[in-house]
C-alpha cells in the first residue's frame, strides 16, 4: 500500500511548522495556558523516537487540539499524551491526542457543576457494594495482603467505579466490569503500530505504562453524560473516544485547525476562537457541535428520540449554511434535554 505519510525530517523541521502556526495556537489556547511550553514539551517527546514515524500534520493538529483543550499532552501530568496511531487510510503511523484520567477530571470540574469526581479500580477480594436509594452509597474496603517480603500481593482486577458529587448534592455512582475493560483495550491494541515480523499490533503509549489510569478514564469517558451538561468534557471525550477507538472522522478536531485558521483573518472571529479563554463573544461552533452530538446521544439513550431522528437532526447540522442556523438547532436540542431531565426529577 502506497504511504501518504509526510514525516518531519528532524526536530527542527517540526519547530518550523510550529512557528509559522503560533498564532493559531494563541488563538485557541485558554488565557494562561504556555504555548512555549507546549512547544518544548513537543520537541521533547519528537527526539525520543515516538513521534518520528508519525505523519507531521497529526502531529500538529494534536496539539492544537491539547492547546484548544488546555490540557499538557507531555504524559507526566497525567492530563494528555501524544501516540503514534496505525492509520488505514494514511497508510502509516499518525499521531493522536490521548486524554488521560487526570485531563477528563480536570475538564469536568471546569464546568463548575460538580463539586467532586472520581473514578476507583476495584479487585478480587476488597468489600465492594453501590447502596441504590435517594442517596447513593458506596461501600468499597481494598483488601491488601502482604507478601513475605512486605510488599503488596498482585490482585485481579474485577472492575471499577465512578462517583461524583454536583453542587447542588446529587450523587452519580456508575459501575463497569472487566470484560467491558478488556472489550475497550482491544479495541486500542487493534490500532497500535504492527510488529514487522508478525504484523501484529503491540501497545505502546499510556495503556501500557499506565493501564490502571486507562481504565479509570474509560468509565468517566463512557458516563459523563449522566453529569450536569459542560461543554469542556463534552469536547474532549468526543476527541479521545474517536482518537483512542476509532469509528469517526476527525473533522470535529484535527480539521478544526483549518477552520479556526480561516477564521484568523477575522477580528471578531479572533475574540470567540477560544474554548475556555474567557473572551467575550459568543461560544465556538466546534464545542457547540460536541454538545449537540452529546445531547443527541443522551436523547436517544433515553428513548426520547429514534437513532433515525438524531442522524436526521446531524445532517441538517451539516447542511446548515450559517453558524446561526447551528446554534438553533444546538439550542433546541440542550432544550429538548433539560425538558425531559425536569420531568425526570418530577417523577423521581
Amino acid at each position: 500500500m502506497e504511504t501518504r505519510i509526510e514525516r518531519f525530517k528532524n526536530v527542527g523541521e517540526l519547530e518550523s511548522k510550529l512557528n509559522q502556526a503560533v498564532k493559531l495556537f494563541i488563538a485557541v489556547a485558554p488565557k494562561n495556558y504556555s504555548i512555549t511550553q507546549l512547544f518544548q514539551t513537543s520537541y521533547h517527546i519528537f527526539k525520543s523516537g515516538d513521534l518520528q514515524k508519525c505523519d507531521g500534520n497529526s502531529i500538529v493538529n494534536s496539539l492544537v487540539i491539547a492547546a484548544q483543550l488546555g490540557l499538557d499532552p507531555s504524559g507526566a501530568s497525567g492530563q494528555a499524551y501524544l501516540v503514534p496511531f496505525w492509520s488505514s487510510k494514511l497508510g502509516g503511523m499518525q499521531c493522536q491526542l490521548i486524554i488521560g484520567y487526570r485531563g477528563l477530571i480536570d475538564l469536568i470540574l471546569r464546568g463548575k457543576k460538580i463539586e467532586q469526581i472520581y473514578a476507583q479500580p476495584v479487585y478480587a477480594g476488597d468489600k465492594f457494594k453501590i447502596k441504590q436509594g435517594s442517596v447513593m452509597e458506596v461501600i468499597h474496603e481494598p483488601h491488601v495482603r502482604i507478601t513475605a517480603n512486605l510488599k503488596p500481593q498482585s490482585r485481579k482486577l474485577v472492575g471499577v467505579y465512578m462517583r461524583g458529587v454536583a453542587v447542588s448534592g446529587k450523587d452519580f455512582v456508575s459501575w463497569m466490569p472487566i470484560d467491558e475493560l478488556n472489550e475497550v483495550e482491544a479495541r486500542v491494541l487493534a490500532r497500535m503500530p504492527k510488529d514487522k515480523a508478525t504484523g501484529k499490533p503491540y501497545m505502546v503509549g499510556p495503556w501500557k505504562t499506565d493501564k490502571v489510569q486507562m481504565q479509570l478514564k474509560t468509565i468517566i469517558r463512557r458516563d459523563y453524560r449522566m453529569l450536569p451538561r459542560n461543554p469542556y468534557i463534552a469536547l474532549g471525550a468526543r476527541v479521545d473516544e474517536i482518537a483512542e477507538l476509532g469509528g469517526g472522522e476527525q473533522k470535529t478536531f484535527a480539521d478544526a485547525a483549518q477552520e479556526i485558521k480561516q477564521r484568523l483573518d477575522d477580528s471578531e472571529g479572533q475574540q470567540n476562537l477560544a474554548l475556555n479563554s474567557g473572551n467575550s463573544g459568543a461560544e465556538p461552533v466546534e464545542s457547540i457541535y460536541s454538545a449537540f452530538i452529546d445531547n443527541l446521544e443522551y436523547l436517544v439513550t433515553e428513548k426520547v428520540i429514534s437513532k433515525e431522528k438524531a442522524s436526521e437532526s446531524q445532517k441538517l447540522w451539516k447542511k446548515a449554511e450559517h453558524d446561526e442556523t447551528r446554534r438553533e438547532y444546538a439550542k433546541k436540542a440542550a432544550q429538548r434535554r433539560e425538558e425531559h431531565e425536569r420531568q425526570k426529577a418530577i417523577i423521581q
